[in-house]
């Protein structure tokens, strides 16, 4: 989800984003999620479905516990956005027409899905025009439509 979010904000800052801009947003991105924030949410919802397993632990002790895992969860999430956006700080301001907007960020998109292995069939394709069309809701949504035929 971050990495969807992250490609829509890109196009508004600095327009369509390059190649390699786009892999070492997705290296950065892939590492951390399978490295941090997946390891916090795994732990965080086992608790929440196995309260207190050994019924040794105080119930106080246990929830509080719990909670300052789902903080942490949401703190590396904050940090994977603030790095991505550094990605973007040798990148020039964006130069382009507003109406270009939701263009660019299907194409940042298209990239993505590409690097992720992602087949682009009618129901992704309907959902990604879904995120950039709330993205940028005076967009056109059949030119949308149009940028995930290539």
């Amino acid at each position: 989800v971050n990495m969807l979010m992250f490609c829509c904000w890109a196009a508004a800052q600095s327009g369509r984003l390059d190649a390699e801009l786009i892999s070492q947003a997705f290296e950065f991105s892939t590492a951390w999620a399978d490295g941090v924030v997946v390891p916090l949410r795994r732990a965080r919802t086992w608790m929440k479905s196995n309260t207190n397993p050994a019924r040794t632990i105080d119930t106080d002790d246990y929830s509080s516990l719990r909670y300052q895992i789902k903080d942490t969860e949401l703190l590396s999430e904050k940090l994977q956005l603030q790095t991505l956006e550094s990605l973007l700080a040798n990148e020039a301001a964006r130069n382009g027409k507003n109406e270009d907007l939701p263009m660019d960020a299907a194409a940042n998109l298209v990239q993505y899905a590409a690097k992720s292995d992602i087949a682009l069939g009618p129901d992704a394709r309907q959902k990604l025009s879904l995120l950039v069309s709330s993205a940028f809701p005076v967009c056109d949504k059949k030119l949308i439509e149009q940028a995930w035929l290539g």
